[in-house]
């Protein structure tokens, strides 16, 4: 069935070369994206916290319920809260921006020229079910009389009149736009920019890179912020945004470009060197190994990987608490020896230098302080 709808204009929405500079950017993303090792490591290091991932952004009206259970109703509860994380965590994929095609010209009819006003297109749509969102045959009738297969605009625009998408708008907000792009990054509402993106573009769509990215490079611009103030606002620099991003869905993209792409894994290192999670830390020095082979501490450590602790397991178990593992303390201190080179290798600043090293130090004496107590 074919149905003829009103006609449209082109969104007015531009910005200047951006297609073509994120079509040659992250030309390897996708394919890192897509390695089993690297997105098993990529779920790995993302922080779980299953009160912190079902936290509402909104207080819902009315009194909270409060229901007596038996272990075995507990039970299925936790399995299905356990589900319900690794559901809600799965990580948005990394695709390389599709490229702009030229509309095929199907036909053309040059009798039909004058007939339709010059600033009207006739859109025909199969409307069937049997056909997704990328296949489905989109024709579009110009005024000259051409009859063409639609770009990817239109077929976005399209296929949102047809079978419209929850949230997605039919025109690109004005969110997107630079200036107001701007004024919410300078606000540190970075989940809420990325929500939005998933929410209104496909993967693929140049604007996805592009606005994630944009929101990647600011993160890492303020990764270094300190830990100790947790008051304020992060567009006071006051709160680093990892800590925004840690237990969310976009954490391992986050990480993936920070290493791969701006050769920045300092960051990461950081913030779970100071939060002592080791088994993050662990699994993020073998991503840095894995992404970036030809980095300084890769090659040091050469065929000693695999040795970093701790080793690398199924990330449906680690989701689900079956096989999360507390490190010993020998293990803990062979992995801060690990630390201590990447600090001495990676091509840091001396004030990030000295930042590492002061967390580096308070590990160990924790640690040790863990062995007498032990004793």
């Amino acid at each position: 069935m074919y149905k003829v709808i009103k006609p449209f204009q082109v969104a007015r929405f531009y910005c200047s070369n951006f297609t073509a500079k994120y079509n040659q950017s992250s030309y390897c993303l996708q394919e890192l994206f897509a390695n089993p090792q690297v997105h098993n490591l990529l779920r790995l290091i993302t922080y779980i916290d299953s009160n912190t991932v079902h936290q509402r952004s909104y207080r819902r009206a009315g009194k909270e319920s409060i229901k007596l259970l038996s272990d075995a109703e507990l039970n299925i509860v936790k399995k299905y809260t356990a589900a319900f994380t690794e559901q809600k965590l799965q990580m948005p994929p990394v695709l390389n921006p599709r490229t702009p095609v030229n509309s095929q010209i199907i036909s053309r009819d040059s009798d039909l020229q004058g007939i339709i006003p010059g600033n009207i297109k006739l859109v025909f749509t199969d409307t069937t079910l049997k056909h997704d969102r990328k296949n489905r045959l989109i024709v579009v009738r110009e005024s000259n009389g051409d009859l063409r297969h639609a770009d990817h605009s239109e077929r976005d625009r399209i296929n949102q009149v047809y079978f419209p998408l929850s949230g997605r708008k039919l025109f690109i907000p004005m969110m997107f736009e630079d200036e107001h792009l701007n004024a919410l990054l300078d606000q540190g509402s970075f989940l809420y920019i990325l929500d939005r993106t998933c929410v209104q573009f496909e993967p693929d769509d140049p604007h996805f890179s592009r606005i994630c990215h944009r929101v990647y490079e600011r993160v890492n611009h303020l990764a270094w912020t300190p830990f100790e103030k947790t008051t304020g606002s992060i567009a006071n620099g006051l709160t680093n945004p990892l800590l925004l991003l840690r237990h969310t869905r976009y954490y391992g993209p986050l990480a993936l470009y920070m290493i791969a792409e701006l050769g920045s894994p300092g960051p990461l290192v950081y913030e779970t060197l100071a939060h002592q999670h080791y088994n993050r830390l662990g699994w993020i020095l073998r991503l840095v190994c894995l992404v970036r082979p030809s980095s300084p501490f890769t090659v040091h450590i050469k065929s000693n990987v695999d040795l970093i602790p701790p080793p690398i397991q199924p990330v449906s178990d680690y989701t689900k608490g079956v096989s999360k593992q507390n490190m010993s303390p020998s293990e803990i201190s062979k992995l801060l020896d690990y630390v201590e080179l990447f600090i001495n290798l990676e091509p840091l600043s001396k004030d990030k230098q000295v930042i590492l090293n002061d967390y580096l130090q308070q590990a160990r004496e924790s640690i040790k302080m863990n062995i007498e107590n032990q004793g």
